[in-house]
C-alpha cells in the first residue's frame, strides 16, 4: 500500500482554540483545512460526535496512489470547501465546551456557517447560530449585520430583533455598510428604512401629546387627573412668565416644555430607539435650562418630572414600536 503523502503545500495554522498547541493534554489528531489554506487542529472523536458527516469522513479507508491522504505532522488533513471563517464556526459548534464557554469572536463566515451546519449535519447547529445572533454582544453592537444575515437566511424573529436595535443608530449615516448587504434585496433594505420612518412618526405623535392644550378645569383637580400634576402644568409658585398659560381659551404647558419637546422630537427623527428617546427626555439641555432659569420652581422640580415622563415615554414608545414591527415582514 502506498504511504500517505507528506504535506508540502502552503498553509497557515489557525489560532486558539484550534492551534497545534491549544490542547496540550489531549493532543489533536486531525487537521481540518479550509479552502483558503488555514489548518485547524482538532480531535476526530469530538468532530465525529458533533457531526455525522465528519464521522463518515473519518470512517473511510485510507486512499492509495496519487489520491493518498495528505499527512502533516503525523495527522491526516481533511480539506473542506468552506472558508477559514466558516470552518472555525463549524468546529466550535461541534465542541460542546466551546458552545457554552467560547462563543463566536465575530460574525465573519456566520452566514455560510448557518447553511453548512445543516450540510454537515451538526445537531442543533443552526439553532445555536440563531441564539448567538441574538446575543447582545452582536445584536446590540452590529445590528445591521445581524439583520442582513437573518434576512438572507429567513430568520424573521432575529431580523425583527435586529431591526429594533438599529433604531439606536442614526438613520442617515453613509458609512454604515456590512459585507452581507450584498446578500439581501433593495426591498429588504427599504423595509428597514420604512420601519425607522414609521417609528419616528409614532414617537412624534407621542411627544406631541405633551404640548396639547387642556381645559383649565383639569388643572384644578390633580388628584383626578394625575397626568397634569407635572411641574409644567401646576398653576402656582412659578416665576414671572412661567407656568401654564392661556391662549385663545386654551391652556398650554409652560413654554420651556414646548421647546424641550421640540428638541427631543428632533433627536427622535434621527435616533428613535426608546432608550435614546427616554434619555433625551430626561436630560436638561442648556437651552432648556436657560428657558426656565427665571423660575426656581421649575429649576428644582423639572428634572424629577422629566425623569418620570421619560420612563412613561419609554414604555409607550416600546408598545407603539411593537405594533409597527408587527406590520413588517423583512424576510419576504
Amino acid at each position: 500500500m502506498t504511504e500517505p503523502a507528506a504535506d508540502t503545500g502552503s498553509f497557515t495554522d489557525a489560532s486558539d482554540p484550534f492551534s497545534p498547541t491549544s490542547d496540550e493534554i489531549n493532543s489533536p489528531d486531525v487537521i481540518v483545512r479550509s479552502s483558503d489554506g488555514v489548518d485547524f487542529h482538532a480531535h476526530k472523536a469530538i468532530l465525529s460526535f458533533g457531526s455525522v458527516v465528519f464521522k463518515d469522513m473519518f470512517s473511510f479507508p485510507e486512499s492509495s496512489g496519487k489520491d493518498a491522504n495528505i499527512i502533516r505532522d503525523g495527522k491526516p488533513v481533511v480539506a473542506l470547501p468552506e472558508s477559514s471563517k466558516t470552518v472555525e464556526k463549524l468546529l466550535i459548534l461541534c465542541y460542546p465546551r466551546f458552545t457554552t464557554t467560547y462563543i463566536f469572536r465575530d460574525l465573519d463566515g456566520v452566514d455560510e456557517a448557518y447553511v453548512s451546519a445543516g450540510k454537515y449535519q451538526i445537531p442543533g447547529g443552526q439553532k445555536m447560530i440563531e441564539q448567538l445572533l441574538e446575543d447582545p454582544g452582536f445584536l446590540e453592537k452590529e445590528p445591521h449585520r445581524v439583520f442582513t444575515i437573518a434576512c438572507h437566511r429567513g430568520l424573521e424573529t432575529v431580523a425583527k430583533l435586529a431591526a429594533m436595535q438599529t433604531l439606536k443608530m442614526p438613520r442617515y449615516v453613509p458609512h454604515i455598510s456590512v459585507p452581507e448587504f450584498k446578500l439581501i434585496t433593495a426591498h429588504q433594505l427599504r423595509q428597514l428604512e420604512d420601519f425607522h420612518y414609521r417609528c419616528s412618526e409614532s414617537i412624534g405623535e407621542l411627544l406631541q401629546e405633551y404640548t396639547f392644550p387642556v381645559e383649565e378645569s383639569f388643572l384644578s383637580y390633580p388628584d383626578q387627573y394625575p397626568e397634569y400634576s407635572a411641574v409644567w402644568w401646576t398653576t402656582i409658585g412659578h416665576g414671572l412668565g412661567c407656568g401654564p398659560h392661556e391662549d385663545e381659551g386654551d391652556v398650554f404647558p409652560a413654554k420651556w416644555l414646548r421647546g424641550h419637546i421640540a428638541r427631543v422630537r428632533e433627536a427622535a427623527v434621527l435616533r428613535p430607539h426608546p432608550n435614546a428617546i427616554a434619555k433625551a427626555m430626561s436630560e436638561l439641555s442648556s437651552a432648556t435650562l436657560t428657558a426656565m432659569s427665571d423660575c426656581p420652581k421649575c429649576v428644582q422640580l423639572a428634572p424629577g418630572s422629566l425623569g418620570v415622563e421619560s420612563f412613561n415615554l419609554q414604555l409607550k414608545a416600546t408598545q407603539a414600536y411593537a405594533k409597527v414591527l408587527s406590520q413588517f415582514s423583512f424576510v419576504v
